[in-house]
């Protein structure tokens, strides 16, 4: 018998529903999905695909806001050995076109906002032969996804395709240079959270427990490995999913009250916008919300600290990376250490290693480098770049810096492409961004280095305000008396707000352009 309780996707969701049957799945504004109702409608879109001549090993492309529909079509295609790939809904034509072109995808499910894109690129696209299309549309522009489910049969009467080592999800990740790279994630990478039904990122990492009748608030987009992980997460366990199309700061306490959220899984700058309220939030009843996760971005404790005690709401901090199924490292329920990003999960592996191999002990900045069957196997048709990420002991490079202490809990300390070297020193942005929010009258801060033709690099802050009172020479006084001469800015920019991706996370490589065209005459 596998060590696994499910050889799929498919199957969890499956014996779920009925273990769970009427229990509410998941709340999606005016809509309830039970667990039997989720499922029901997954076998009604798997025998869509069936009927359009899906077979397993088969890609679909899946183009569409965080909806039921999007859940669905995911758990659809996994009942029969299809694998879905989530496309950035940010996306314009040609990253759009990339994905499907080389994933091969056999058809796409898109919501009607975003079809003309994928009208003005499919003549691009030899492989794609169907377009199933959410929301009402004119004849002849593809398949109705409505009239489609009515048709279909809910009852499976076919064996469930999937099995552990067939893809279950491509993810495609915007690197730093080139195009998208595609990271095919196994069912047996995602199931590798869940051997013990309290595993996994909520249980394994944090320790709740599978007993609470727990509401997850999922606000980050599902073409992003965090929410879709988070979300299986909660089916596993049998918790409820509370999705939203997106963040809204406006409604968001108001959803809090009305569906009764205890936990949410979000990126700093949603902390970060939620603490620019004033009062708002003091209207609605905000009891049932006692803990918050973050990551896929770096946060200051400072920021952690200040939203504890606004809201009273306990943050966690986690580490993972798509390539390794999200979740690799998470600070343990009740015994958390601000700062941190907390202990290796079950089943991993986690290191610091530096550029020789070496593994290093406490203390010791390097490398954070990840081991264990939640690592890909390599990208999607580049073996190339597989190489240059994945080494021959089958260690996972992050390209994060950082170090371990003496109790296994791990620290980023920064990006490896983003460390300055000024003079010989190595300096790491984080920790003079960690200062400068420290601040009380600073928002948020983002540093790079600046190329300088005597020192190499010189450090550069961008900061945003929250009093307008504060001042350049108050600014680098304080930060004197915190830090090292070297690593005290240069310069220092005031601005309205940074250069993000749709999760929020600041882009860095974007900044140095700026500093670059900003100070020419270092250069």
């Amino acid at each position: 018998m596998s060590e696994y309780p499910f050889r799929s996707l498919g199957e969890m969701l499956e014996k779920r529903a009925e273990e769970l049957k009427d229990k509410i799945a998941l709340y999606y504004y005016d809509d309830t999905y039970t667990y039997a109702q989720l499922n029901e409608k997954a076998t009604r879109f798997a025998n869509v695909l069936r009927k359009l001549g899906f077979q397993k090993g088969d890609i679909l492309g899946v183009f569409l806001y965080n909806s039921p529909e999007t859940l669905i079509s995911f758990f659809g295609a996994h009942k029969i050995g299809v694998a879905a790939s989530p496309i950035n809904t940010e996306w314009k034509e040609e990253e759009v076109h990339h994905q499907l072109s080389h994933s091969e995808a056999k058809g796409v499910i898109v919501h009607e906002d975003f079809l003309p894109v994928v009208e003005n690129i499919k003549h691009r696209l030899p492989n794609l032969k169907h377009i199933i299309i959410v929301e009402k549309i004119p004849a002849g522009r593809g398949l109705d996804y409505t009239t489609l489910m009515e048709e279909a049969s809910p009852y499976r009467d076919w064996e469930l395709a999937a099995d552990l080592d067939d893809m279950a999800f491509l993810f495609y990740t915007a690197g730093t240079t080139g195009k998208p790279k595609g990271v095919p994630l196994l069912h047996r990478n995602i199931l590798s959270y869940y051997k013990a039904r309290e595993g996994g990122i909520l249980g394994g990492g944090m320790a709740l427990g599978a007993s609470l009748n727990l509401v997850f608030l999922v606000i980050l987009p599902l073409y992003h490995v965090n929410a879709m992980m988070t979300s299986i997460a909660c089916i596993n366990n049998g918790f409820t999913i509370c999705l939203r199309k997106k963040f809204s700061a406006r409604e968001f306490w108001a959803v809090v009250e009305r569906y009764k959220v205890n936990v949410m899984s979000a990126v700093p700058a949603v902390y970060n916008i939620l603490l620019k309220d004033d009062e708002n939030y003091k209207k609605y009843d905000r009891s049932s919300f006692v803990l918050a996760i973050t990551g896929a971005a770096e946060i200051s404790p400072e920021t952690i600290k200040r939203f504890e005690e606004k809201f009273g709401v306990m943050v966690y901090e986690g580490y993972g990376l798509t390539e390794g199924t999200v979740a690799s490292t998470m600070n343990p329920f009740g015994e958390r250490k601000i700062g941190s990003i907390g202990k290796p999960l079950p089943g991993q592996e986690v290191a610091i290693m530096d550029e020789k191999g070496n593994l290093l002990g406490p203390r010791q900045i390097g490398e954070i480098v990840i081991r264990g069957e939640n690592v890909m196997k390599g990208y999607y048709k580049d073996e190339k770049a597989t190489r240059e990420t994945i080494d021959e002991q089958g260690w996972l490079h992050t390209g994060d810096m950082g170090y371990y202490d003496e109790d296994n809990y791990f620290y980023i300390v920064g990006r490896k492409k983003d460390m300055i070297i000024r003079g010989g020193e190595n300096i790491f942005p984080k920790e003079i961004e960690d200062f400068i929010q420290e601040h009380p009258k600073v928002l948020e801060a983002a540093v790079v280095g600046v190329p300088d033709p005597i020192m190499g690099e010189e450090v550069k802050a961008y900061v945003r305000k929250k009093d307008p009172s504060l001042t350049e020479e108050e600014l680098r006084k304080y930060l004197e008396s915190k830090l090292a001469k070297h690593k005290v800015p240069k310069y220092i920019s005031f601005v309205e707000d940074f250069p993000r991706n749709p999760m929020g996370k600041i882009l860095k490589r974007e900044l140095r352009e700026l500093a670059k065209k900003e100070h020419p005459v270092n250069q």
